[in-house]
Parts: structure tokens; sequence; C-alpha cells
């Protein structure tokens, strides 16, 4: 796996270490009031200028077990802020009902929205946090996924001990008591 790909699957942790990075580059760090999206465009632009010095630097065998669990950290963090923001959809819910419940009247519909504007408040938060649990969820799926997809692509390295059954350019392979070596 080249070291481009494997910066491009792990881009959101290393947006997340770009500040301590560019000051270790000697790069100037500007802060302005700018936007979440123009921030994390310019933390892109900074790790796409960083990677190529870092992969030189590091060995393609440490940037997977980077790599790897980094990714298994985000899917553990995505998939609790999934949890939170689920729970928190169901106590909008949960207040919906009790207010619907207390008085009838206020939970009509007209069109397709509420007309008490407290329940279309509670009901539109509760569809807010479950939009975004629903992008949590997916988030730690696809993080899953690409963790799982490093940690295959290291059981093939030339590190470890003889008994592991994934033969390397170093270990000889044996089979039925005759030892041929590469």
């Amino acid at each position: 796996m080249s070291a481009s790909r494997l910066f491009a699957a792990a881009g959101v942790a290393l947006v997340v270490s770009l500040p301590a990075t560019a000051r270790s580059q000697g790069l100037p760090l500007v802060r302005s009031p700018a936007t979440r999206a123009d921030s994390l465009e310019a933390g892109f632009r900074l790790a796409a200028a960083v990677a190529p010095q870092t992969a030189r630097r590091m060995q393609p065998g440490r940037l997977l077990r980077i790599g790897k669990w980094t990714m298994l950290g985000a899917a553990v963090g995505m998939g609790a802020y999934a949890l939170v923001r689920s729970q928190d959809a169901e106590q909008q819910y949960e207040a919906l009902r009790q207010l619907c419940d207390a008085d009838q009247s206020r939970c009509q519909l007209q069109g397709r929205q509420y007309a008490d504007p407290e329940a279309e408040a509670l009901y539109q938060t509760a569809i807010l946090h479950d939009r975004r649990a629903r992008i949590g969820i997916i988030g730690a799926q696809v993080s899953l996924l690409g963790s799982v997809a490093l940690f295959i692509a290291d059981l093939e390295n030339d590190r470890g001990p003889a008994d592991i059954p994934y033969p390397s350019r170093f270990r000889p392979v044996t089979a039925v008591g005759l030892r041929f070596t590469r």
C-alpha cells in the first residue's frame, strides 16, 4: 500500500494532528476567523504538503501500524458519538410524546408540520439528532472497515516470531519435515 493512499485513508486523523505536525515541520500557523469548511480545507492542504516528507522518513510498516489503530480509534469515537446523538434524539421524542399525552390539541398537524411551535421544535431537534447519529454510524462503519483492511494488510509483514503462519522473505518455509528457503 503506498504512503499516499494510506494518508488518504487516515486523513481524518491527520487533520486532527495538523497543528503539532505543522510546528514540527517549521510551518507557520495563522489563526483567523474562518469557517469550519475553510479550516478543514486548509488542514487537507497542509496534510498534502506534509505527507510526502513524513512518508519518506517513516517506514511503511510503521505507517500501517499507526493507520490501523488510528482508524480503529476513529471507529470507536464515531460509534460513541452516534450513541450519544441517538440518546439525545430519543429524549426529544420522549418529550414530544409527553407533550402530546398531556394535551392532544398541541400535536395537531397543519400540512406536514405540528401546529404548536414547541412540538415542532422538539420534532425538528429529534430529527436533527437522528441524522447526526446516522452520520456517526456510517462513519464508524467506514472507519472500522478501513481499520480491518489495514489490519489485514499488516498481517504480511517481516517482523514477529517464526511460529506465525505467514511466511516472509526472512523466515524459511517448512513442509512435511523438509525445509525450503526462499
